[in-house]
């Protein structure tokens, strides 16, 4: 595909006060890797929320590179923000690069547009490495998984390619939302039947320590009531099951039996599948049994266990 042919990407950024935050280092990381993207044909939008700590003035320099476009105005939080990148993008297919996120993979937008072209598909995401912010290294890697929507788990946003023709179909994200107008977003998809491809590669690095991590309560009520609303309602789970399942929370909240009867009410074969694989899986067993059983019961177990398992050799 020769860059003449090759659609335009629009990325998208959200800054406010970045010095201040002290993460101008991450803004710098993040521009850098957008600009060592191995396909050409791409503009990178910053809206900026009226900054007033010199981040404009940071910004300003990679607008004279021409590396950036920079649009700055107050806005009524990131989703009113990521709303104007919509409005202001030219671009065929969209994604959102938040200030503390990078693609690892030079071949990240590339790989996405290459698989959104031959499918056809409205949007596209793939796999992401998680970096623990407070130390900076890295974590586990996120697997895509649509099938893991119910659970909150299905894969990261900054993953995710849009067509700007679907983000405008669904009036972009939701701002009743404050933290999770991105999973509202997803699941909106899900339930319109949007065609998705899935890209089997880490193309994307984020670090822990966004507002969802910051307010894991209200995540997951977000998450649930956008799922319901969406998709849970339609296959049969009430609002409150809806929420026992973010996270795979029933696990920690529920006895065994309640969650090994659980999984016959999702009536989805591929969302019952992901429950029972978590279920059977030898963590969640294991915090059942300790759950379940007091320790004088399970004493002898743990030392028959050590005594049985096989040495390494």
């Amino acid at each position: 595909m020769s860059q003449k042919q090759e659609p335009l990407v629009t990325i998208i950024t959200i800054t406010f006060d970045l010095i201040k935050s002290g993460r101008e280092k991450y803004f710098r990381q993040c521009l850098e890797s957008v600009r060592q993207q191995t396909y050409k044909n791409i503009e990178h939008i910053i809206i900026d929320g009226a900054s007033k700590d010199g981040t404009l003035k940071m910004i300003s320099e990679y607008v004279e590179k021409g590396w950036i476009k920079l649009y700055s105005e107050a806005d009524k939080g990131i989703y009113d923000a990521m709303n104007k990148g919509i409005k202001k993008a030219s671009g065929k297919y969209i994604n959102f690069l938040h200030t503390d996120d990078f693609f690892q993979n030079k071949d990240a937008v590339k790989l996405s547009v290459s698989a959104l072209e031959e499918s056809g598909a409205d949007y596209s995401f793939a796999d992401t490495q998680g970096i623990d912010a407070e130390r900076n290294k890295p974590v586990d890697v996120w697997h895509g998984n649509i099938n893991k929507i119910p659970f909150g788990t299905h894969y990261c946003h900054q993953s995710m390619f849009t067509s700007r023709e679907a983000l405008l179909e669904l009036s972009g994200f939701d701002t009743s939302y404050r933290i999770s107008a991105d999973s509202d977003l997803m699941t909106k998809l899900v339930s319109l039947d949007k065609k998705y491809v899935y890209i089997p590669k880490t193309i994307v690095s984020y670090r822990s320590g966004g507002l969802s991590n910051q307010y894991i309560k209200e995540t997951r009520k977000e998450h649930s009531a956008a799922f319901y609303k969406h998709l849970g309602k339609e296959n049969g789970l009430s609002r409150l099951e809806c929420s026992l399942l973010w996270n795979f929370s029933l696990f920690h909240e529920k006895n065994l039996f309640y969650c090994l009867l659980f999984g016959r009410k999702i009536v989805n074969p591929f969302w019952r599948a992901e429950y029972y694989k978590r279920f059977f899986g030898a963590d969640n067993l294991r915090a059942q049994i300790k759950r379940l059983l007091p320790w004088p019961v399970r004493k002898p177990i743990v030392v028959l266990y050590k005594m049985l398992k096989p040495k390494k050799q």
